[in-house]
């Protein structure tokens, strides 16, 4: 069991209530951008980005969910984790331009099992 102090920060409403999800959940409603903001927020307000703001593939980066993890941290702000958003950030709007209408509860179920998957191997809990 990790010691960290986590926190999921999500658009994804299949994530409200999930009784799998070990950690605080914060709900951000609006599209990735919107939540990027919002994590962006955190990171200047004592938390640090643990997961990658981007998933690992194209396909992904056009759904419309993501979750991300941040921990607690001893500084006040993360200067890498801001400057990974403002990346990711940039990276959406070059990908919005080729979105394809996406099957949103497809998307939000593979942004939980990713996101279920990580806080495994972070050994938050054992699945």
């Amino acid at each position: 069991m990790t010691s960290m102090r986590l926190k999921i920060v999500t658009n994804n409403p299949y994530l409200i209530g999930d009784e799998k999800i070990p950690l605080d959940v914060h709900y951000t409603e609006g599209t990735l951008i919107d939540l990027l903001d919002e994590v962006e927020m955190l990171l200047q307000q004592g938390f640090r980005l643990v997961t990658a703001p981007l998933p690992p593939n194209v396909l992904l980066m056009r759904a419309p969910y993501r979750s991300l993890i941040l921990a607690v941290s001893d500084l006040r702000y993360d200067i890498d984790g801001i400057e990974a958003t403002q990346k990711a950030k940039d990276r959406l709007n070059i990908e919005r331009a080729a979105r394809i209408a996406p099957k949103e509860s497809d998307f939000a179920a593979l942004d939980r099992i990713m996101l279920l998957q990580e806080l495994s191997h972070m050994a938050v809990f054992n699945t």
